[in-house]
């Protein structure tokens, strides 16, 4: 997990990114062999708290949802150099939000993105699924939810889902500015926050291209194979591939066989020249073994594909 708490006169919950310096708390591209790992601030304890947390915090660590604000707790008793009982709050604010999406979407990452309901409560990690989904298929800016958190979030993400599910049965118009958010995302590749979704969020937005795909609006159809072909390029084990299948669902959180997705995927790229991306996709993340604490990068990128070695660094740990 590779987390700690400085100390220091309002002390700062840090974790170990393994993007290194370049990690500014926004979407970046790094090669997994340019970086070395360093500490970064994604929650604020306030005066007069100082702790580490590291190997033995699990089920000791916890986030959840205080006062609008997404806040990581730790038992004193499960830190390094602490001994006692007691406990410490980091709030995630303004200024670290972001690389406290980035580290929950690690963390992901390190547990092959399984669940994690051992550090992060059912409400607060469904906030976040949310907002994810809001940031890249509306284009709202993460920073925005801070002191926002509760149940307005839900309903903002209910309405917009449900009023583009609407809006793709029709043909309507709002398609277009969907298509085209996502359009840029997916360009950026890793410096977009679609590459460190979950896949309930990545799941959701490829079920929506998949009603794109397969509606008779031909202005808008003949987009989606190529954008469902680029959304590939985001999985990093073969297991979050198939979560996401199963997370392409009418209802975030629900789940169906990954088969049931599979065949959305292949419907809407049938009769494009992307009618094998997803078997292609397959078999690159069959053959690779990505090292977890490593950054995320684009799964068809030589640097992934060449990757045989899933060897740990124990700063992560």
């Amino acid at each position: 997990m590779g987390v700690k708490v400085s100390i220091d006169v309002q002390a700062e919950v840090q974790w170990l990114n393994p993007e290194g310096e370049k990690s500014d708390g926004t979407p970046v591209t790094v090669k997994p062999g340019d970086a070395i790992g360093e500490y970064k601030t994604m929650a604020k304890v306030g005066y007069g708290a100082s702790a580490s947390a590291g190997a033995g915090i699990k089920g000791a660590f916890k986030i959840g949802i205080e006062k609008g604000n997404f806040v990581i707790k730790a038992k004193v008793g499960a830190c390094w150099g602490l001994g006692g009982e007691g406990s410490f709050s980091g709030e995630v604010g303004y200024e670290t939000i972001g690389e406290f999406f980035k580290f929950v979407s690690y963390q992901l990452k390190r547990a092959d993105f399984h669940k994690i309901g051992d550090f992060i409560e059912k409400e607060a990690y469904d906030y976040y699924c949310q907002i994810y989904y809001l940031v890249v298929a509306k284009g709202k800016e993460l920073k925005g939810y801070v002191n926002q958190i509760g149940e307005k979030i839900t309903q903002e993400y209910e309405d917009f889902k449900d009023t583009l599910d609407e809006a793709i049965e029709a043909g309507a118009q709002e398609v277009e500015g969907f298509l085209n958010r996502l359009n840029t995302e997916l360009n950026k590749k890793t410096s977009s926050w679609f590459s460190y979704s979950p896949p309930e969020v990545v799941g959701q937005i490829q079920r929506q291209l998949a009603m794109v795909a397969l509606s008779a609006n031909s202005t808008f159809n003949e987009r989606a194979p190529r954008l469902m072909a680029m959304s590939l390029g985001a999985p990093q084990t073969l297991n979050q591939l198939s979560t996401i299948a199963e997370r392409m669902t009418a209802q975030m959180g629900d789940k169906q066989s990954a088969s049931q997705g599979f065949a959305m995927i292949r419907q809407s790229l049938s009769g494009s020249i992307y009618a094998t991306d997803l078997e292609a996709t397959e078999q690159r993340l069959a053959s690779a073994q990505p090292m977890s604490s490593k950054p995320f990068i684009w799964n068809h990128e030589p640097e992934f594909v060449a990757a045989r070695l899933s060897i740990e660094d124990a700063m992560y740990t």
